[in-house]
């Protein structure tokens, strides 16, 4: 009963399409992220995390060409993280910690991104090389990738990120 209560609120949130902000942070939603959500052409901020969420993050979560904050933390995510995701011009933050998403980043991450302020991957189950392409994030100021799989070096460019402020890799 009550993921078909989510669902209808869901549904109904699908159909604000001048919606700029959707906060569900901090509740006991369950099941998993519906694509509906992705049909919110204004929506900017999204919070959806300290849920318990279930699935996989929603390609079509790249059709939110305004977007600015991805919240998506604390949940039970699964999957790999849509590469379509970095192609959002309009995103300042992403943060996914504290999920159990796995495979590895596009190693262009931030060619068609370079407004990221901030990446918060940490607790999941990343693996690969840490992209190359992080050092094209000239606007990164926070960037967390700790309680991973990454293996390899630490690209040169993320040295050269002058506005980097944390870079969280414990």
């Amino acid at each position: 009963m009550l993921i078909i209560i989510i669902f209808q609120i869901f549904f109904i949130l699908g159909k604000c399409k001048a919606l700029q902000q959707l906060n569900l942070f901090n509740n006991k939603l369950v099941g998993s992220i519906p694509e509906a959500i992705c049909n919110l052409p204004k929506l900017e901020e999204l919070y959806l995390g300290n849920n318990q969420l279930i699935g996989e993050i929603p390609k079509k979560m790249s059709h939110l060409r305004n977007l600015k904050i991805l919240s998506l933390r604390m949940n039970n995510l699964t999957g790999s993280i849509p590469a379509t995701i970095f192609n959002i011009s309009s995103l300042l933050n992403i943060s996914l910690s504290y999920n159990s998403l796995s495979g590895s980043l596009p190693m262009n991450i931030c060619n068609t991104n370079p407004k990221l302020k901030e990446l918060n991957l940490s607790s999941n189950h990343l693996s690969g090389q840490i992209p190359n392409g992080l050092g094209q994030c000239i606007k990164l100021q926070v960037i967390s990738l700790s309680y991973n799989e990454f293996t390899g070096s630490i690209p040169r460019g993320i040295g050269e990120l002058v506005e980097l402020r944390d870079c969280l890799s414990e």
